[in-house]
């Protein structure tokens, strides 16, 4: 995800402590009360398990948390909020299975970005900024996996890039949303309660974040 900026991003600007996309400690996205990684620390179900150094520049901190008693993993990544195009393509090479990454964390072997089962996208929708080449092509992982975009209308700017590189929709939003850490969590839980059933159940995963956050 892209930290919050009021410089780079097409947003309704916020006040300027939680709009710096330089400053994950304060951002609106990520250390402010709703933001992934303040939020998820404060998580009964979650416990922060690795900070690891930072993958690439324009990332100004990674985060693993772990549910225990589901045995899941989350990572995430503060991108800088100016750095949000290379986050959004990013985020579609993962859909795609391109670049896998290999993390090692409390003796276990985690697959993230190309290897993850469920890759997310949370934040402002930056598509509705700016245009990208073509999508992706696919990469070499065959097992299924699913995507879930937070942000503003992300349904009619990412729906065709996701089914072209065979990733299943699994939530999408078709208005404007608050992207807060609270409505990820609802989203992660329902996918992993529902991650063995065939479709995925799209409409009561909905559902569930809507009764969960007050969508």
């Amino acid at each position: 995800m892209a930290l919050c900026d009021n410089e780079s991003q097409g947003i309704v600007p916020v006040p300027e402590t939680l709009g710096n996309g330089e400053d994950p400690r304060n951002n609106l996205y990520w250390g402010a009360m709703y933001g992934i990684k303040s939020f998820f620390k404060r998580s009964a179900a979650w416990s922060l398990v690795a900070e690891p150094d930072s993958p690439q520049s324009e990332v100004q901190e990674r985060v693993v948390f772990k549910d225990s008693t589901r045995s899941c993993y989350l990572a995430a990544d503060a991108y800088r909020g100016v750095s949000i195009k290379q986050a959004t393509v990013d985020f579609l090479n993962a859909a795609a299975g391109n670049a896998p990454v290999v993390y090692e964390a409390e003796d276990e072997i985690l697959g993230l970005h190309g290897n993850a089962d469920l890759v997310v996208h949370i934040g402002h929708n930056g598509l509705m900024d700016f245009n990208l080449k073509p999508t992706p092509g696919t990469g070499a992982r065959t097992e299924s996996k699913g995507a879930i975009v937070l942000a503003c209308k992300s349904k009619p700017y990412i729906q065709s890039r996701l089914a072209r590189l065979g990733c299943e929709s699994i939530l999408l939003t078709t208005g404007s949303m608050a992207p807060e850490a609270c409505r990820l969590e609802a989203a992660v839980n329902a996918w992993i309660e529902q991650k063995n059933a065939q479709p995925f159940a799209t409409v009561p995963l909905a559902r569930t974040i809507s009764t969960r956050t007050a969508v």
